[in-house]
């Protein structure tokens, strides 16, 4: 498949912030850098996607649930902050969506969620804490 563009899907969550800045830096290294675009649902709010264009160096574009779909064309690389102890979860996504292409980048650097809270809290932003952080887990 040729690809046209990467397309970095931000949310409020660390691992999406460095998962974009990550793909950010791999595409300027390149001789030929595909064309980029970040996105942010607009209920994040205009100081959260103020904060993340400075971290992450371009525009982030703030969007209504409604046009998000509007940026999914052939050929698109799409970039989501899962996390390595989370590839199960990139691999679902995957399945479901076959035609399309997701690129891994923090399991392809063996980043967990606990590196991307250290290097997001470098980087000066503050989350809450995950509401699935205390949840009661099945014994294996």
């Amino acid at each position: 498949m040729n690809h046209r563009r990467i397309v970095c899907w931000l949310a409020i969550d660390p691992c999406a912030l460095v998962a974009a800045k990550l793909a950010i830096r791999e595409n300027d290294a390149q001789a030929n850098p595909l064309p980029l675009v970040v996105v942010a649902h607009r209920l994040f709010g205009d100081e959260f996607i103020e904060q993340a264009a400075r971290y992450l160096g371009v525009p982030v574009i703030s969007a209504s649930s409604a046009k998000w779909l509007s940026f999914d064309m052939p050929g698109d690389v799409h970039v989501w902050g899962v996390p390595v102890e989370e590839q199960r979860a990139h691999a679902d996504i995957q399945s479901a969506f076959p035609s399309r292409s997701f690129a891994s980048v923090l399991a392809d650097r063996a980043l967990r969620r606990e590196d991307c809270i250290e290097l997001a809290r470098r980087a000066g932003f503050t989350f809450a804490p995950s509401p699935y952080a205390n949840a009661p887990r099945a014994a294996a």
